[in-house]
């Protein structure tokens, strides 16, 4: 036991002394006595192989997205709803998007693989904040004065000092993307990174709410329905990349309600990587 002390405090020793060796050496080799010690050097390589890519650069759709959204109104591509639904513009600014993508795969094209097919996993939040103060609402929700199929409304009466109006909804997303490089070397600062496809999204949840004060008591009321959102719907999506700076755009090619106002969504905005 005395002898393994004293063989312990000598490695120590022999540690301290050997800080300032160079790091080219993978493995420090040690004798003492009966025993042998190896080192293992975990410094990394000073200059990397170029015809190894970082694969870090080489991720378009694992990070988060954050980013505005809104709608835009058909017939005519009005930046907000018309006519009848006029009271479902949305407040830009206070409207947003966050997706968390989780997974991703790619499927070279070519062989010096700049050139893929991408896809993947993820999952979004939309918040549409209203620039009015109302009350949203499925006309199949006031009962059998309403008949036919049901539509958004308003109804809000003015008895409600409402302060803010909200729709928001989550989805799973699965995309289906052309991915292009135009370089493969690990120099990540000339490369420029091109992603461009179709988004398919399954709703998973919708609620609206609204705040408002009574009696000076501030309220918070949350409804959770579809609100006539569709359960499935396709995006078209673009995405660039260059050193770490990426952004994104993305725009409905499937309306976001089944009945009731023609409005296509989109959303734009930074994608942050961690990697």
């Amino acid at each position: 036991m005395l002898k393994k002390a004293n063989a312990f405090l000598l490695v120590l020793c022999l540690l301290g002394s050997l800080g300032t060796l160079s790091a080219q050496r993978d493995t420090i080799k040690l004798r003492v006595g009966e025993t042998r010690f190896l080192i293992l050097n975990p410094a990394r390589p000073a200059s990397p192989d170029p015809k190894q890519p970082y694969r870090w650069n080489n991720l378009v759709w694992i990070g988060i997205d954050v980013g505005l959204c809104s709608w835009i109104s058909m017939p005519g591509g009005y930046a907000q709803p018309q006519g009848a639904y006029d009271f479902m513009e949305t407040s830009i600014p206070r409207s947003w998007r966050i997706g968390l993508n989780v997974w991703e795969a790619k499927f070279r094209l070519n062989r010096k693989r700049t050139v893929n097919i991408m896809t993947g996993m993820g999952i979004d939040w939309y918040n549409y904040s209203f620039e009015r103060k109302i009350i949203l609402r499925e006309t199949d929700d006031l009962g059998p004065l309403n008949p036919g199929d049901p539509i958004l409304t308003d109804v809000n009466t003015g008895t409600k000092n409402i302060l803010r109006s909200r729709l928001q909804a989550s989805y799973v997303t699965l995309p289906l993307m052309f991915n292009f490089r135009t370089r493969r070397t690990w120099e990540h600062k000339k490369q420029v990174n091109v992603t461009f496809g179709a988004v398919g999204s399954v709703r998973i949840g919708s609620n609206a709410r609204h705040v408002y004060t009574q009696d000076g008591d501030r309220i918070r009321e949350l409804r959770r329905d579809d609100f006539l959102l569709r359960r499935f719907r396709v995006d078209a999506e673009l995405r660039v990349r260059w050193y770490i700076i990426s952004i994104y755009g993305r725009v409905g090619l499937t309306e976001s309600f089944r009945n009731g106002p023609s409005l296509f969504p989109w959303t734009a905005g930074l994608h942050l990587q961690a990697f």
